[in-house]
């Protein structure tokens, strides 16, 4: 029995790497050109503050570099003062950004925090391309221009980044950046595979 399930998991340890290899070999052999540029992108994060770096995150995704047109629909609880605070700092910082602060009330009892605020920007958003960002995830100089055109391909109704950690100011940091930056690939890629 041990060594049944010993090949097992080999067995799919393998499939999982070659996933990923086959992933990327199909990504980068042909990577799409966009025709027509979305006239807007909204781009949804919901935020809950207590994380020390999330000034930061927010800053450098208004400060990121675009050709699309973009709007950032932040998603606070309203009791979360310090998030408004750190949000509202943040569009006085940036008044050529476009970012509009939605306080949300309280979820209904048995409803997800997180999907509750995402329906509710999703009510207000004006764009054309819906981007769905938590509140620690960058967006890279350039990345909407990098994912977005592969919603141009027949079929194709979402693009994802994947994710990658950068804090390594610490000890616990550097513990979380080394799971998620060596799980990322052989947890989210291989699924990709199994359905369209």
């Amino acid at each position: 029995l041990l060594s049944v399930l010993t090949i097992g998991l080999i067995g799919f340890t393998a499939w999982r790497q070659w996933m990923v290899v086959r992933f990327f070999g199909r990504a980068w052999n042909s990577p799409p050109s966009q025709t027509t540029p979305p006239p807007l992108v909204s781009i949804l994060q919901p935020i809950l503050s207590g994380d020390p770096t999330l000034p930061q995150t927010l800053g450098h995704n208004l400060a990121a570099s675009s050709t699309y047109a973009r709007e950032f629909l932040w998603l606070v609880d309203e009791d979360d003062a310090a998030g408004r605070e750190i949000c509202g700092a943040l569009v006085t910082a940036y008044p050529g950004v476009t970012v509009r602060l939605l306080l949300q009330p309280a979820p209904p009892q048995g409803v997800n925090p997180k999907t509750f605020k995402l329906v509710n920007g999703l009510a207000a958003a004006h764009g054309d391309v819906i981007c769905v960002l938590d509140d620690d995830t960058m967006i890279p100089d350039g990345g909407l221009e990098q994912c977005l055109p592969y919603l141009d391909r027949p079929g194709a109704g979402l693009a994802f980044g994947l994710p990658y950690q950068v804090n390594f100011s610490n000890a616990w940091s550097s513990l979380i950046a080394l799971f998620v930056n060596t799980n990322s690939l052989p947890t989210y890629v291989p699924y990709a595979s199994l359905h369209e």
